[in-house]
């Protein structure tokens, strides 16, 4: 019987029946063409951060760009994952699926200001310069199904890399409790946009395990 290795911290909470929230960080490649020697980059700012907790998260997976530099702690942006769907586990390898519900309502939100005050500091003194400025919802996650498909700058969203964690948290402080353990890592095949006047707005990723590619059957 396999079993899954959460940690001594973590598996005594557990053990002990003591009472615990939990919350998903979800860690979403963007579309993106930065590379590192023919190979995607794998750098902190080319994923996004989000979590269905009602507060930010913030958690450093250990994990390294593709020089071998450590990527640090990311902050969890709460209040953009509504749903992580069910999760099926099993001890072999293969093919499993899962589908992740974001809110849209920031979908295309921006904000017009007549002047933007930036402060820089240095060996030499402080300096301030403003300048007008629009500042817009930067959140690829969220729009890159209706980014034009003609636009330079557009990269598919298709096979992009997205990592589930599950996070445990104490449920009067809310810390973690040990650290958060991989539920599923993948890559997205699809994802569609629900729209409801009346109510909310959500577009939901379909995503494939990466045995996906090695159960997909080959033909003309």
């Amino acid at each position: 019987m396999a079993i899954r290795d959460i940690g001594p911290t973590l598996r005594d909470h557990l053990l002990d029946n003591k009472e615990f929230n939990y919350a998903h960080l979800v860690k979403f490649e963007k579309p993106t063409n930065e590379e590192i020697n023919g190979k995607t980059s794998e750098k902190a700012n080319t994923y996004s951060y989000i979590t269905d907790g009602p507060f930010d998260i913030v958690w450093d997976d250990l994990s390294k760009d593709a020089e071998g530099n450590l990527n640090g702690p990311q902050n969890y942006i709460a209040s953009k994952l509504s749903k992580v769907g069910p999760v099926s586990e099993t001890v072999e390898a293969k093919a499993t699926s899962l589908s992740i519900t974001l809110d849209t309502a920031a979908l295309g939100s921006s904000l017009s200001t007549p002047l933007l005050t930036f402060q820089t500091s240095s060996d030499y003194g402080t300096s301030i310069s403003t300048s007008l400025g629009n500042i817009s919802l930067a959140s690829e996650e969220l729009h890159a199904l209706i980014l034009s498909k003609d636009a330079t700058a557009y990269t598919t969203y298709t096979n992009r890399e997205v990592i589930v964690y599950k996070a445990i948290l104490d449920s009067d402080t809310n810390a973690l409790i040990g650290e958060p353990f991989l539920l599923f890592k993948g890559i997205i095949q699809n994802g569609a946009i629900k729209e409801q006047p009346d109510k909310s707005s959500s577009i939901t990723w379909t995503l494939s395990s990466h045995w996906g590619d090695f159960s997909r059957v080959s033909g003309r």
